[in-house]
Formats: C-alpha cells, structure tokens, sequence
C-alpha cells in the first residue's frame, strides 16, 4: 500500500506570527508551520502521537529557543528547536469548574505568562512544565513584568506583585488607580476596560 501525505493550505492570513530569528513560525487554520528566510524552506509541525488539535496560540521564548503552543482544547505543548514535542497536559486534565479560555501569553526569561480567564499560569519553559498556577476566578487578559514586578489587566483592574512574592496569594496583590490619574479629559474609560499593557521606555503603557 501506498502512504498518506499530509497537506494543508498556507493561502489564509495566519492568525498569529513569531520571529524566532533564522526563521518565522505562523498558525494558520490552526497549523502549524515555519518559514526558513536563508534557504527560503517551509516546515510543517504535526505530532506523531496524536494530540494535533487546531492551535489556538503561539509564543516564542528566546531565551530557551522553544515555541509554546496552547491548543482548543487546552493543551499544552512546547516545541524546541530539534522540532521535539513536550506536552504539559496540566491545564487540558485539570478538572476543576474553571474557564479554560486562554486570552494572551507574556514572556519573561525562561518564564512564560499565560493569562486566562480564571487567572494566570507560569510556565518554566527551561524545565517544559508548569511552575505555578492562580485560579483567581476572575479574567486576566493581559501580563508583562517590568523591573521584578508582575503588572495584570484584568476585569477587576490593574493590579501589580512583585515576582519574589508569593503571586498565588491574591493578598499580596496591590491594585492600581489608573483612570482617575488620566490627563485626557475627553477620553473616558474604567480600570477594567484596559485589555493590554507593556513597557517601553521604562513607561506603562496601556
């Protein structure tokens, strides 16, 4: 018998590119695929053991030269640069009552952030597993870490940990009043509106 080839279609807009330097990973339909910009090469990345869900988000880590990818259905994998596969099923298993959505993801060293609708979730990226997990139950739609404090937008606000705390406990978390200090007074909004933040320039911006 002859054997199976697997194709798919690069036409449609990818819905989400990262530059990882030799080449650019991009999700399209949700496949995976990377462009090689010195020998102008395609590469297509299906696991052999199943689990090839759509792929709903991608981010690069430069700092260990691996992919994570978050999938429909929650799972988690991390590909490295041989083009191995590292599956951390802990978010796809887990059976707590919880929203699963997956709304960003924020790298930060060998961590990555990833922002939820139930919390957060860091992952060493290094070690391919979860380090820590923050079932707040509430949205956090966007992260990003400045100077060893980790700053969230979410539906309750702006709020800020310095990362060598403790950032399960929501205690240790201190909001911020951002609104009120707008110069702008033609441009109204509420704390809770605010979907992303970074930095650049040592300045917040929203």
């Amino acid at each position: 018998m002859g054997s199976w080839e697997t194709l798919f279609s690069y036409e449609n807009n990818p819905s989400y590119i990262c530059d990882a330097g030799d080449k650019v990973y991009a999700v399209t339909d949700g496949k995976l695929f990377s462009y090689n910009a010195g020998d102008k090469s395609l590469e297509i990345y299906i696991k052999q053991d199943s689990g090839n869900d759509s792929i709903q988000i991608i981010s690069y880590n430069s700092s260990t030269d691996k992919l994570l990818i978050i999938r429909s259905n929650s799972d988690i994998d991390i590909l490295d640069k041989s083009g191995n596969f590292f599956n951390i099923p802990f978010l796809k298993d887990a059976l707590q009552n919880i929203n699963k959505g997956i709304n960003s993801i924020h790298m930060n060293g060998d961590l990555a952030y990833v922002s939820t609708n139930f919390g957060l979730i860091t992952i060493n990226m290094a070690r391919n597993e979860v380090k820590e997990t923050c079932i707040f139950n509430f949205v956090i739609y966007a992260s990003c870490v400045h100077n060893n404090i980790l700053y969230i937008a979410s539906e309750n606000g702006v709020k800020t940990v310095s990362t060598k705390e403790n950032i399960q406990e929501l205690s240790k978390w201190t909001t911020l009043d951002i609104s009120s200090k707008n110069p702008f007074s033609d441009l109204r909004f509420s704390d809770k509106d605010i979907r992303d933040l970074a930095f650049f320039k040592d300045k917040l911006h929203l």
